[in-house]
């Protein structure tokens, strides 16, 4: 499995380090297509953990 694949998978677990990690590789398009909507997603579900 991919890096980014394996990322997703952990962040939809409720992962945060992995929802940042995640939501850095859409805000800069690192590895998938640069995706600012999704990066906002993903960086507010980190932010909901703490």
């Amino acid at each position: 499995m991919g890096g980014a694949r394996r990322l997703k998978v952990l962040a939809e677990t409720g992962h945060a380090l992995s929802q940042l990690r995640l939501a850095l590789l859409y805000h800069v398009g690192q590895g998938m297509p640069r995706d600012y909507r999704k990066a906002a997603n993903w960086y507010a579900k980190a932010a909901e953990q703490g």
